[in-house]
């Protein structure tokens, strides 16, 4: 997936470390079994699945690696990059969305 990642032009990309649950799906199937969410649970509140195969500190280690210091490539929400990244488009008058001057 990460190699695939590469070949999209102008994109900003947000890594998180694990996948959205949805009901009637075969991950949420999944999640049930494996008891990180009851078949009762609401879903309304995003819950995410996370892999007993691999820890979130190896999956950022992973993509940090292969990011390779791209600035549109954010690991969750982005917040310490976009902590160093944002002033500095501020003090240049942009405003609005700012993630999109990441491309």
């Amino acid at each position: 997936t990460l190699n695939r990642v590469d070949q999209l032009a102008k994109a900003v990309f947000f890594f998180f470390c694990g996948i959205r649950i949805y009901p009637h799906t075969a991950l949420y199937d999944t999640a049930v079994d494996e008891g990180q969410i009851s078949a009762s649970q609401n879903l309304i509140e995003p819950v995410f699945y996370r892999s007993r195969y691999i820890s979130d500190v190896e999956i950022i280690k992973k993509v940090e690696a292969h990011a390779d210091g791209r600035l549109n490539w954010l690991i969750g929400a982005g917040e310490s990059k976009a902590t160093r990244i944002l002033p500095r488009l501020y003090e240049r008058g942009h405003t609005g969305p700012l993630w999109e001057h990441l491309i």
